[in-house]
């Protein structure tokens, strides 16, 4: 014989799996083995046929199902769940949190067959619901799961304790375990209090004119500003240090008092910074220019003539660039802020600004020549309708 194959239909899909035969020669058959690994289906597997090929490659097909027959077998899914051993963990104690830090957590328990996962429900200090802490297989032996518990720098100190286990195998049978039952105390750990104040704030100038205080501390810290004993804002530094806290603005000469609280409520010494009288003249607010008087320091607003440009701002003091239309008539600031007149180029369109800054329309004569602004401003070039009548307009814009 060349080969022999025995085809056999899988309980649940009904596919024909091949399962090679090779001649024994103590036994003086052929014979094979079906290997029953953990996802194989469940159920009856009867022959469906057998091929035998000879050595000139000619083959002959067994379809004989009574004969057949006795070549079935059955296969069992295994319904015992897992039986739990014990849970450890790396650290009993952990000590001052200076950044994310783990607990490892390993499982053990015995099982017919593998282990699939694990979960371990810890028992929140604060609100009192569970936190999962997901284990996976670890190691050939499919009798261990492991994983960690993120300490972060916000994580509740004090004692944790394991509220339940859940672990299941390959064939998803679940035990269950409560510690109101089984002794879990091998997997409770403590997290030491953090004693250690915060940073004192590095704080920015203020000046009467500003409505942020911004500065640096501890990462993740609550950051209060204090005026006259009272807390006017309060904000967060985010983890590159940084705060930037919101304030209404305040009078020069007052005193502000900044504190930085960590997650355990630990204070910083406090930082004093003193409001000074912003600079007159230009200034620039997050993000926005403004522009205060040099004799009264109020900050502007409309149009203001700073030297011999003027500048438009808005009812808040923030100077306006690009088109703004004002009274019926449309006027260009330029990036500067300085208001612009005469020609000017905008997104590849001429306009013309009058000497008021007042943008022109229609027809008019300039430097010897006619030309065209339509209704929104554009300069016409090429033939263009007017009152029914057709003009051309070379590239510059002239009449020809």
């Amino acid at each position: 014989m060349s080969r022999i194959l025995a085809y056999y239909r899988t309980p649940i899909t009904n596919r024909l799996e091949a399962i090679t035969c090779r001649y024994n020669q103590e036994t003086g058959a052929y014979e094979a083995t079906f290997e029953v690994s953990t996802n194989v289906e469940a159920g009856t597997y009867k022959f469906d046929h057998i091929l035998v090929r000879d050595t000139s490659e000619n083959d002959l097909l067994v379809w004989d199902k009574e004969a057949l027959a006795k070549g079935e077998f059955h296969v069992y899914t295994e319904n015992n769940p897992p039986v739990f051993t014990n849970l450890t963990v790396d650290k009993k104690v952990m000590e001052l949190i200076e950044a994310d830090q783990t607990i490892h957590l390993t499982l053990h328990a015995t099982d017919d067959t593998h282990l699939q996962d694990a979960v371990v429900y810890y028992l929140s200090l604060i609100t009192k619901t569970k936190i999962a802490v997901p284990l996976t297989l670890n190691g050939s032996t499919g009798s261990t799961v492991t994983g960690d518990f993120l300490i972060h720098s916000n994580t509740k100190a004090g004692s944790w304790k394991v509220d339940s286990i859940e672990t299941k195998d390959m064939n998803d049978n679940i035990t269950r375990v409560r510690a109101d039952s089984v002794d879990l105390s091998s997997g409770q750990f403590t997290i030491l209090p953090d004693q250690t104040e915060p940073e004192k704030p590095v704080v920015n100038e203020v000046t009467d004119r500003v409505t942020v205080v911004q500065g640096t501390t501890e990462p993740g810290a609550t950051v209060d500003v204090v005026v006259n004993g009272d807390i006017i804002s309060t904000g967060r530094a985010g983890s590159d240090k940084k705060f930037s806290i919101t304030i209404t603005t305040q009078k020069a000469g007052t005193v502000l008092t900044i504190i930085a609280v960590d997650w355990e409520g630990n204070k910083s010494d406090p930082t004093t910074v003193q409001v000074v009288r912003g600079k007159p003249g230009w200034s620039l607010e997050n993000g926005y220019w403004y522009y205060y008087d040099p004799v009264t320091y109020v900050k502007k607003t409309g149009w203001y003539k700073v030297g011999s440009t003027w500048y438009f701002s808005n009812n808040d003091g923030v100077m306006q660039t690009g088109w703004i239309r004002y009274k019926g008539s449309w006027y260009y600031l330029k990036n500067s802020g300085a208001m612009a007149t005469g020609w000017v180029n905008v997104n590849n369109k001429w306009y013309y600004l009058q000497i008021f800054g007042d943008m022109l329309t229609g027809r008019f004569f300039y430097n010897g020549h006619w030309y065209f602004l339509q209704p929104n401003g554009a300069m016409v070039t090429g033939s263009y309708r007017i009152l029914g009548t057709t003009y051309y307009f070379d590239k510059n814009g002239s009449l020809r």
